[in-house]
């Protein structure tokens, strides 16, 4: 096979100049040379730049470049890469993150075994110690591996336990082009959500790739950058109410509204949950429930939502919206937080 530029590794970066050289230096130590990796970054003002610079100029295969464009997100910035890569697989990383050794080199040789499968899914594993990362084996959540399941769906809609993460997966180039999917550059959360989402609404064949090794490490870390350490901005507000409703649309054209309603309205809840715990304002949680009783009614669920909104106590709002939960749901969905209102209720 022709190796010289056999994968493009995309990365978007804002301000990641303290981690970014970790990740930079996974790549050196890879055990292939057929990769390219081409960093977009969204405008940093600390030393992102200064640390690519510096490995640009002794690596042909790594490149720098800038936003051009707007609006301003992770999602323009990933789509930028794309569109200058030349590989023939695609792999989509994030630049505070972490890769085995051995990342590109099992992930290639496992498409081009598998030339029928658009894209494939390989463990991924959080971490919090660089210098301790989790092996498959050890406690925690594993994206990317087999767990028996046919439909996809369901899961990704709840929108709480991917099968996979995008970062989990290698995805063949032209299938993205052929299924015209790329990353809604109106998005500034949930991102992540949308892509994965759109992968399997294109019906692209999927397969998992290894089941015993983690190959990718992502940092457990919110800081001022990560795109959902908050909800209640009106960017993030507006943001979220765009892709709800099209996400709703989308599945009502394609004739599996139904099927999945109760799966999605998990993360209609689950996200209202957010909402109420950021503090965010009224008139956006009244457009946010308008939106949602839109589709799905206005009666049980949204009427007490809409009730909820009207407490003007903040702490006994989040409280009482907790409690509905567990009421509807299941103590067991709702018992951390729970115990974690309960005692911001009581000032400890």
């Amino acid at each position: 096979m022709n190796t010289e530029t056999l994968v493009s590794v995309v990365v978007p970066c804002f301000n990641n100049g303290k981690y970014l050289k970790e990740l930079i230096d996974c790549f050196e130590r890879q055990t292939v040379g057929y990769w390219e990796l081409n960093i977009v970054d969204d405008g940093s003002t600390d030393n992102t730049i200064e640390v690519i610079s510096d490995y640009i100029k002794d690596f042909t295969n790594i490149h720098l470049y800038q936003r051009d464009r707007g609006p301003k997100n992770g999602d323009t910035c990933r789509n930028i890469g794309f569109e200058k890569s030349v590989g023939k697989y695609i792999i989509f990383v994030d630049a505070d993150d972490l890769i085995s050794t051995s990342f590109i080199q099992h992930r290639v040789e496992y498409m081009e075994s598998n030339p029928n499968v658009d894209y494939a899914s390989f463990p991924s594993k959080a971490f919090t110690d660089v210098n301790n990362l989790p092996t498959i084996d050890d406690e925690g959540y594993v994206y990317g591996i087999d767990k028996g399941q046919s439909d996809f769906i369901p899961e990704v809609l709840r929108g709480y336990s991917y099968p996979f993460g995008v970062w989990s997966n290698i995805y063949r180039r032209e299938s993205l082009l052929r299924a015209q999917i790329k990353w809604d550059e109106r998005l500034f959360v949930y991102q992540d959500f949308y892509f994965l989402l759109n992968t399997l609404f294109a019906e692209l064949k999927h397969s998992f790739g290894d089941n015993k090794n983690v190959d990718y490490y992502y940092r457990q870390l919110l800081n001022e950058n990560h795109v959902c350490g908050h909800f209640a901005s009106q960017w993030k507000v507006d943001s979220t109410n765009y892709l709800f409703e099209r996400v709703i649309l989308e599945m009502k054209k394609k004739g599996i509204f139904e099927i999945y309603r109760t799966d999605f309205l998990d993360f209609v809840l689950l996200h209202y949950e957010r909402l109420i715990n950021d503090g965010c304002s009224k008139e956006n949680l009244t457009a946010y429930t308008d939106l949602c009783a839109k589709y799905y009614g206005k009666k049980h669920i949204f009427s007490v939502m809409k009730g909820l909104i009207k407490v003007q106590n903040s702490r006994i709002r989040r409280l009482l919206f907790v409690l509905f939960g567990a009421i509807c749901f299941g103590v067991d969905r709702y018992k951390e937080s729970l115990i974690k209102n309960v005692l911001f209720y009581r000032g400890k």
